[in-house]
């Protein structure tokens, strides 16, 4: 159930920075982030598509709206929308995906 939640909050995070600053080509923005929200919602392709909405958190960083604004408390929040969608890539899929049906689940044990 946390891992769910974990997934709503990084889509949460994702369509409030769409909503927020809708870029001219927002017809492919919108495609993308479609794609990748029902990606991480049904569990294929977590980690891939975690890692991607990484990048998509990060990006205000990187190309901030405004000159001369790198260091913000508005970027504060891009960090740890970042954290949650890594974090996401770094926990993986889950025992209720796609990806586990397809793969199986795997243990990771001590030898």
């Amino acid at each position: 159930m946390a891992l769910a939640l974990l997934r709503l909050s990084v889509l949460g995070c994702l369509w409030q920075r769409f909503l927020a600053d809708a870029p001219a080509e927002s017809a492919w923005w919108l495609l993308s982030l479609g794609l990748i929200s029902v990606f991480l919602v049904i569990g294929v392709a977590t980690p891939v598509t975690a890692l991607i909405a990484t990048g998509i958190a990060l990006t205000p960083v990187f190309y901030p709206p405004r000159a001369g604004t790198f260091v913000s408390a508005e970027n504060l929040t891009v960090g740890i929308h970042a954290i949650q969608a890594l974090s996401l890539a770094l926990i993986g899929p889950g025992a209720f995906s796609i990806d586990a049906h397809l793969f199986g689940r795997r243990i990771l044990t001590r030898s």
